[in-house]
């Protein structure tokens, strides 16, 4: 058993054979399973190659010197060459491999890489030049393999001088690496730095190569596993690796590096007539072409369903432009899955880094946010032009939460009037936010944030709930208000839990369903009929009536009037403003009068600002009437004496 381990004077070459098989496994299963073909990768193929060719090379040269292979001086001074300088420049490669790692695709100035070559060309010149070589290592007359004078100092000397830039490296930059590379670096240095040290003592038992490759099999399990990086599947990277790779841009890099984000309009029209299948597969489509955009210096992630990052490392900005511009184009064009042809509309960002963007926080924001319908589309938009309105959005959604959290949201009224009594008939409750910092928000712009951010529902509960509230200590119904009007989001409409609450808050106040009027939008209708159907129907059976909002300025047709059980229906301001402009827009709004009253529905027209529109609109019949002219939205104890001084005067 000793003698299978050690055989003193002989050489062991058994460590070597297994070390041989060990690489070319993790040879195998690497490049069948690796995603991304970029210098790291390349690199850690070198290296695997290196190590198996010095395998084959220590193993002939061990057959030379134990006399088993006996063959010309020639050969065997041309295979201890292969074995030594193939050995040796594994430490060169592996250099630039850790250094990779640790300094995440860091460009490696011309200077740099000349320092860390110095030791790799004084070997080469020791390796190859006859004079020199001598010094390393010679064939006596007899054929027998001597070292030279200088061996110790040339071969120990190069492994310690890569082993100090590393060290000196991982000293110098410690707080910047990720900690999780950083043990695994450390490791395989240190692992390398005991193999070498165990050929000292015993260099017939050739075990450095076989402790070498499990280190490398370390690197591969923890470093270049795929399933860390890579998207199951997919040869695009996930959000994990986009932001393990670019940590480092951050913190006081001597180059600029540029990223692109590409964020894809999602089309539900797509689902519903092509199908799930055809949908994903286009996608997939989509996904297969962001990959190929993958190169040395350029990675692409992919972070949400129809968002992706492209990083140009160490990149000009005119390459960058062109990039972006290139992306935005294919995005011109269709994309056709199983001969069916589809267009997606993307919006296309670019960012410099450390520059335009010098955060980790500002950069996930740049990049992992989706479609915005407020950027346009039809150019390549620059960090600068949309991180003012990413902060702003951020602010404005710290203030939702905060509002949310403290209850400070408020519900002002607006009166409805009915033109046949004269009087106050009902009110519309409307959300108003008063932010600390931000003074007062715009409704229109707060709510389609809350919606992005899913806090719009809380939102609307808090609405319902203040509402009843209100009803329950002022009993508007005594001063001649028969409903409230309450808004209801696309997102509410899609929450089959809703008409439960909704009846629990009721409970708590003791306020019956004919004293509120859902308002609902005609966006709601559109992005979810089944499930809309299903919301209504539970509404309508607990005695809710209905109002359809901004009327005309959606993409339903006219069918949805009769869909759904809506008692009101609500035309946008715009259509009465345009009226004014022109004998065409004034037919048509007309025609959508006749139509909704046609339909036995009753009609409010929203908007109503002066008299001469007030004194029209009566003239023609219509009887519900919201604007200005009356009222502005106002707090609860004013529209209350508002109210009684208007009803009581009627």
């Amino acid at each position: 058993m000793i003698g299978m381990i050690y055989t003193p004077g002989k050489y062991n070459l058994n460590f070597n054979i297994a070390a041989f098989l060990m690489d070319a496994v993790i040879l195998i299963f690497f490049l069948s399973r690796k995603k991304a073909r970029d210098n790291r990768s390349r690199l850690f193929v070198t290296i695997l190659v290196l190590m198996m060719t010095a395998t084959v090379g220590q193993n002939l040269d061990a057959l030379i010197r134990d006399r088993i292979w006996i063959t010309g001086m020639q050969a065997s001074t041309a295979i201890t060459i292969l074995a030594h300088y193939s050995m040796e420049t594994l430490y060169y490669f592996m250099a630039f491999y850790l250094l990779q790692i640790l300094e995440n695709f860091r460009n490696v100035t011309r200077r740099d890489f000349v320092l860390i070559s110095i030791p790799q060309m004084i070997f080469t010149l020791f390796e190859f030049v006859p004079p020199l070589r001598k010094l390393l290592y010679f064939y006596s007359p007899l054929g027998l393999y001597r070292h030279g004078p200088l061996y110790g100092v040339i071969y120990y000397g190069l492994v310690l001088a890569y082993v100090a830039v590393l060290a000196g490296i991982i000293i110098f930059n410690w707080k910047n690496f990720a900690q999780r590379d950083l043990r695994y670096v450390t490791e395989v240095m240190l692992g390398f730095v005991a193999a070498i040290m165990i050929s000292c003592f015993n260099d017939h038992l050739r075990i450095t190569l076989f402790l070498q490759s499990l280190c490398m099999l370390i690197v591969y399990i923890n470093i270049e596993n795929d399933m860390l990086t890579f998207e199951e599947g997919t040869s695009l990277m996930n959000k994990a690796a986009l932001m393990r790779e670019t940590r480092l841009l951050f913190d006081g890099t001597d180059y600029t590096s540029y990223i692109i984000s590409v964020r894809i309009r999602k089309n539900d029209l797509y689902e519903v007539t092509m199908g799930e299948e055809i949908t994903s597969g286009l996608i997939r489509t989509i996904g297969n072409w962001m990959s190929q955009l993958s190169g040395d210096r350029t990675h692409v992630y992919h972070l949400e369903q129809l968002t992706y990052a492209v990083m140009m490392f160490n990149s000009t900005e005119e390459a960058a432009l062109d990039k972006a511009a290139y992306i935005l184009d294919r995005f011109k064009r269709e994309w056709i899955y199983r001969n069916t042809p589809a267009v997606y509309t993307a919006q296309v960002l670019i960012g410099s880094m450390p520059y335009d963007i010098s955060r980790m926080e500002q950069m996930l924001a740049f990049a992992d946010r989706g479609y915005d319908v407020k950027l346009p589309s039809s150019k390549v938009l620059f960090a600068g032009e949309v991180m003012k309105s990413d902060a702003r959005r951020t602010m404005v959604e710290v203030a939702v939460n905060r509002a949310l959290n403290e209850n400070t949201f408020e519900v002002f009224y607006q009166p409805i009037f009915d033109s046949m009594t004269n009087r106050i008939h009902s009110a519309e409750a409307l959300v108003r936010m008063k932010d600390k910092d931000l003074g007062y928000v715009s409704p229109e712009e707060f709510i389609k944030i809350a919606e992005q951010a899913g806090m719009v529902g809380k939102i609307g509960e808090i609405v319902f709930e203040k509402v009843c509230r209100f009803i329950y200590e002022n009993n508007p119904r005594k001063l001649g208000i028969e409903f409230i009007e309450v808004n209801l989001s696309t997102i509410q409409c899609m929450d089959t839990d809703l008409p439960d609450r909704f009846a629990r808050i009721m409970d708590k106040y003791g306020v019956t369903s004919d004293e509120i009027n859902l308002e609902i939008t005609e966006s709601a209708v559109i992005n979810s009929e089944s499930t809309m159907e299903n919301v209504l129907g539970k509404l309508l059976d607990m005695g809710f009536t209905f109002s359809l909002d901004d009327f005309g300025t959606g993409n339903a047709n006219y069918s949805y009037i009769m869909k759904y059980p809506f008692r009101i229906i609500k035309v946008d301001k715009s259509f009465l403003w345009n009226s004014f402009k022109n004998h065409d827009n004034e037919i048509l709004f007309n025609n959508m009068i006749e139509l909704i009253h046609g339909l036995r529905k009753e009609a409010v027209v929203e908007g109503v600002e002066t008299e001469n529109q007030k004194n029209r609109l009566v003239t023609a019949g219509i009887r519900y009437l919201q604007g200005y002219y009356y009222s502005k939205p106002v707090q609860e104890d004013e529209f209350l004496n508002y109210v009684r001084r208007f009803n009581g005067a009627a």
